[in-house]
Formats: C-alpha cells, structure tokens, sequence
C-alpha cells in the first residue's frame, strides 16, 4: 500500500481506475526542480504556481491542432519525477 502524508497525518493512497490508451509522441517541456526546490518536503507548491501564472496555458497555446480529439487525457498535465541514490529531479 502506499501513503501520502498530508499535515502529520498518514492516509491510505487507493488505486480507483486504471486504463491504457495511445498517445501520439510527447515533449515534455517545463521547470526542473531538485530538492531544495521542496516546500514541506513536497513540489505542490510548483504544481500550483504553474496553474496560477498561466504556464502551462502559454505552452498549450503554441500548438494548432486540438489536442482533445487526439487523445481523450490530452487536456491533463503530466509531472515525472526521478530517483537516483544521493539526487532527486523533478
């Protein structure tokens, strides 16, 4: 099982959906951060400043095709994260 700690508190994480579907080919295209970029421990923060400036608005703007009639998820923004034994990337 995997947890998320929220405020001190631990909750059970539960898996509700899982399903697989073709995309075309992505770029991703964004901010690197590493681990002093962590607010409480966490990127959130990051996640919420690219919503509130618009970022991620500006990137979509520079493509002409619709992306929703592409793929069904295309509207949904991916973060990835890396581990490597002494550095961490977002």
């Amino acid at each position: 099982m995997n947890y998320i700690y929220l405020e001190d508190k631990k909750m059970n994480a539960e898996i509700i959906k899982v399903y697989k579907q073709d995309v075309p080919a992505l770029r991703f295209i964004g901010e690197k951060y590493g681990d002093n970029d962590r607010v409480d421990g966490m990127f959130g923060k990051h996640w919420g400043d690219w919503y509130e400036n618009g970022w991620f608005d500006i990137i979509e703007k520079q493509t002409d095709k619709n992306l929703k009639s592409i793929y069904e998820d295309a509207d949904a923004h991916i973060g990835l994260m890396r581990k490597k034994t002494g550095k961490t990337r977002a």
